[in-house]
């Protein structure tokens, strides 16, 4: 799960689930199912091996003709029913839990950065429309996502626990090296790794070219210290100016090592480009920002923003909490795309009204958005978890509304005390005069 995250905060839920879906998580459940399923039948031969002595020792046997049953006839009705189903009632259940840790863990981690989900992006496009001198930047989002999101896997990760994973189960894994020797898993993960080899002139670069881009996004506007944005004029770079600047460098950068002779040929071109880069979601993005600001244009958001006035508490923390279960349920049964291009202009206009903060209520309704648990069609990456067959719509029903649950739990939380810590100062009071480089020390 803890890979899943980490690769969701950095590339798009869809491909984290796909790489690790089949090709290792899949592999690793049936590997334990083998294991639990190899010590079950160890243990329930042991006990009728030694219910056998004992009955046989006070003579309550009769055996037919005066042979006694050979310890394979023991074992013969067990025999039969692992050969009509593939998998136990129990090994099944581990199954479940492996496939719906990689989809949840992946969505999680789509609340993790800027760049983490479409929704992220959407909300990072409105702010800098309706708020210019906002502070939200990669790194600030990121200080409050990360132990945002690391909290909600641990809450996954142990509802999954407790829903699917036998009680005992690591005790027998304990002895699993004692009853299975060939350990198939772990020889097929060293032939796949033997066969990538070393690290070439390709992968190295990409690597080290990913690695600059995070870095220059980090240290872009620091809080405490002047980032390197500081030497530009105030407007001049962005969060995608670093973007821009690690593209063009590696249709430049060449794809082997030049200085070993070989010939220049460039690293990336446009046909690459071209054909991996999403460009239905930059569309579907353009239409969200079109949509979202013909709600504001049309006055629409007012209306509804004053229609709802009269259910919205006055207290933030009730306004959040309504907003946040609206925003949940809503994400289960529309793209989550097209939830934050009609929830952020309505949000906006209900935070205004009221006198609350927008970043309160615009940033944590985006993270509810994402929490899209429940059902196979919420997401891509649920749809995928869905088609192995090995996971049912009621098991995602029940998990994933409980994680739902705890998902407002944690917004309500981090909204009361991490947030207050980084955001303590209201969108509507920076956006009137600010320095862009202002310091966390000028927040307080």
């Amino acid at each position: 799960m803890c890979i899943t995250w980490f690769l969701s905060i950095w590339i798009s839920n869809n491909a984290s689930v796909c790489m690790m879906m089949f090709p290792i998580t899949v592999e690793i459940a049936k590997y334990l199912i083998e294991i639990n399923e190899a010590v079950t039948t160890e243990i329930k031969r042991c006990r009728q091996l030694v219910t056998f002595g004992i009955e046989n020792s006070v003579e309550k046997i009769d055996f037919a003709e005066g042979q006694e049953p050979s310890r394979e006839s023991l074992f013969e009705e067990n025999s039969e029913a692992e050969q009509n189903n593939e998998y136990s009632k129990e090994s099944l259940k581990i199954l479940k839990a492996f496939c719906l840790s990689v989809s949840f863990s992946s969505t999680i981690g789509g609340s993790g950065s800027l760049i983490a989900s479409p929704p992220n992006i959407l909300l990072k496009g409105f702010l800098d429309e309706n708020f210019p001198n906002n502070n939200i930047n990669f790194l600030s989002y990121f200080l409050y996502s990360l132990p945002f999101t690391f909290t909600m896997l641990i809450f996954a990760w142990a509802l999954l626990c407790i829903l699917y994973i036998p009680r005992g189960f690591s005790r027998k894994a304990i002895h699993s090296e004692k009853i299975i020797e060939k350990e198939p898993l772990k020889r097929a993960i060293k032939r796949k790794h033997s066969e990538c080899g070393s690290l070439n002139w390709e992968q190295k670069s990409i690597g080290f070219f990913f690695i600059i881009l995070i870095f220059l996004w980090f240290t872009r506007d620091i809080y405490w210290i002047k980032g390197w944005s500081y030497f530009f004029p105030k407007g001049f770079v962005t969060d995608t100016t670093p973007a821009m600047l690690i593209l063009l460098l590696v249709t430049i950068w060449p794809k082997e090592n030049i200085f070993a002779g070989k010939e220049y040929k460039n690293l990336i071109d446009w046909k690459i480009i071209n054909q991996s880069f999403p460009w239905n979601i930059l569309l579907f993005a353009g239409g969200s920002f079109a949509l979202s600001k013909g709600f504001e244009k049309s006055k629409l958001s007012n209306s509804i923003g004053s229609l709802l006035q009269r259910l919205m508490p006055a207290q933030k923390e009730l306004a959040l909490g309504l907003i946040v279960v609206l925003s949940e349920i809503g994400t289960e049964f529309t793209c989550n795309f097209s939830m934050s291009s009609i929830f952020l202009p309505i949000v906006n206009s209900l935070s205004q009204k009221n006198e609350i903060d927008p970043l309160y209520l615009l940033m944590h309704t985006i993270m509810a958005i994402n929490f899209s648990f429940m059902l196979p069609i919420a997401t891509p990456a649920n749809s995928i978890v869905f088609a192995s067959g090995h996971v049912k719509t009621k098991d995602m029903l029940i998990s994933g509304g409980i994680l739902k649950i705890v998902g407002i739990l944690v917004i309500f939380l981090f909204s009361s005390t991490w947030y207050q810590f980084l955001h303590n100062n209201s969108l509507l009071l920076l956006n009137k005069e600010k320095n862009p480089n202002s310091t966390l020390t000028d927040f307080f």
